[in-house]
């Protein structure tokens, strides 16, 4: 019965949550235009550089949700010599950003349009991207960052130092997150297929519960908004080289207390194995 039950899952989130080749693609080609942007038209008269531009959110890590053509690009600059600098001059990079994706909007390369930041120093730049090349428009998230991992080979760890740097400077959670992308990125993509799919459907349950308003907790499982949420699959921990993922039963038995008629029904015992 079990196994049923994971396969009717499995068969419900490749047909309706995962994306496929044409959106993936979709993806790819925004992204592949933005890059060469960053590095062709970006500070080209000035001394700060480009040292790379990493794929980051959902589409990088293989979970993002059908029918959402979005990206997250983090520009690492080398006018940024530690998180402190991050953080007082990252509103004048974004400007200057901004002013170079309207020249090319001007020159008719592509057409963007900003969304307006609340924020006086915001973190982030936020666009859409339409082009001659692309069926769909793209949504755009571009973060400037630190380099604070360097060129970080694939399996090895960051030097202490750089997180005694981070704990000094500190100011807010997750200020510096856009920094340590590539590790985010890492682990995700490494952990089983699985996850990757309750962290879709997990998703996709937020999606269709968060326009009813409807409280997020439960007698028996808490308090649980959709941060909380959205980490309850990723802890996980290694026993004999096999990846047990301790909170896929928790996690869904948070979705079925609040489940939406959209989903299937939900069985934890078809995803703790």
């Amino acid at each position: 019965m079990g196994t049923g039950l994971q396969c009717n899952h499995g068969i419900f989130i490749s047909k309706f949550l995962q994306p496929n080749r044409e959106f993936l693609g979709q993806v790819s080609r925004a992204v592949d235009i933005i890059c060469s942007f960053m590095k062709e038209n970006c500070f080209r008269n000035s001394s700060t550089k480009v040292l790379k531009v990493v794929k980051g959110g959902s589409s990088a890590k293989g979970t993002a949700l059908r029918g959402r053509s979005d990206a997250d690009l983090v520009v690492f600059l080398s006018c940024f010599c530690g998180f402190a600098d991050q953080g007082t001059n990252r509103a004048e990079i974004i400007a200057e950003i901004r002013a170079q994706l309207e020249a090319c909007r001007r020159e008719k390369q592509f057409d963007v349009k900003f969304e307006i930041s609340k924020w006086e120093n915001p973190r982030v730049l936020s666009f859409t991207l339409t082009s001659k090349t692309l069926d769909h428009s793209v949504d755009f998230d571009v973060l400037p960052a630190f380099n604070a991992l360097g060129q970080l080979s694939s399996g090895t760890k960051p030097d202490t130092q750089v997180y005694i740097d981070l704990i000094n400077s500190y100011n807010n959670g997750g200020e510096f997150s856009s920094c340590f992308t590539e590790l985010q990125r890492d682990f995700v993509i490494s952990r089983p297929t699985k996850l990757k799919s309750l962290i879709r459907l997990v998703k996709h349950w937020y999606k269709q519960v968060k326009p009813s308003r409807q409280p997020l907790h439960s007698s028996g499982v808490g308090n649980c908004g959709p941060t909380k949420m959205s980490v309850l699959p990723k802890a996980t921990h290694v026993t004999n080289n096999r990846i047990r993922i301790h909170t896929l039963a928790l996690g869904l038995q948070i979705l079925c207390s609040f489940q939406p008629a959209s989903l299937p029904t939900i069985q934890t015992n078809s995803w703790t194995s």
